[in-house]
């Protein structure tokens, strides 16, 4: 039986919080559903700490080399078979069902994406403020849209390898969402909050265990501000 939906979770290193991510998304959630647990380069003995516990649904592939987030989420993407994909941080806790309450408003054609938790973008692209008047994206810890949209779209630009990736994405939506998707009435907005869900993000200890992030932030948001403004500050 195909899974609706399919949850990609990479990881690097911190084993003991994968562990518990898993396990509790697991715990809570009794529908069928394909985890597919990207690991990016860790060593053999986080990876083996990990492969033994032998979760259920669960498929588990191995980057040879530290890619980076942006790739292991586009290499999970590639392997899903759900019609829903969510993109999950592995320092994430999972305290009651929350993935279908996600996805519905994706279901029912209410957003292209959504997420539990919400963020005000200090500096939006000014042709998109009517996407968006608040300037408010998703926090990129978990995110939810439709399979067949996301491989429209492209799929995670990997110009961006830790950071701003889930921002452009976004971006990339709301401008389709304004030129297409909005004038045929299909859809009633781009992205949307789902607040309320059982799940907790623990904060940012994933990228802590990325070698050089302070300079791969700076990278990465050159990038964003060339490809998104008119010059990079």
């Amino acid at each position: 039986m195909t899974p609706e939906i399919s949850i990609i979770v990479p990881q690097f290193e911190k084993a003991d919080l994968t562990i518990r991510c898993i396990e509790s998304l697991l715990k809570h959630h009794s529908s069928p559903m394909q985890i597919i647990l990207v690991d990016d380069g860790s060593s053999k003995a986080a990876l083996r700490s990990i492969q033994q516990r032998q979760f259920s649904n669960t498929e588990v592939v191995r980057n040879s080399e530290n890619r980076g987030i942006t790739y292991s989420w586009n290499r999970g993407a590639e392997l899903a078979q759900g019609v829903f994909l969510i993109f999950l941080n592995n320092d994430v806790e999972t305290h009651g069902d929350w993935c279908e309450r996600l996805i519905a408003p994706i279901r029912k054609s209410e957003c292209l994406i959504s997420g539990p938790k919400s963020r005000v973008e200090s500096r939006f692209p000014q042709h998109l403020d009517s996407t968006s008047p608040k300037r408010k994206l998703l926090e990129g810890w978990c995110l939810a849209l439709a399979k067949s949209y996301f491989d429209r779209l492209g799929q995670f630009d990997e110009r961006y390898r830790l950071y701003f990736s889930d921002t452009d994405l976004q971006l990339r939506i709301l401008q389709s969402f304004e030129s297409r998707e909005r004038s045929s009435q299909q859809v009633l907005r781009g992205v949307q909050e789902v607040p309320g869900l059982p799940v907790e993000h623990l904060g940012h200890r994933t990228t802590r265990s990325q070698p050089s992030r302070s300079r791969q932030w700076r990278r990465d948001r050159k990038t964003y501000l060339q490809q998104w403004f008119s010059k990079a500050d």
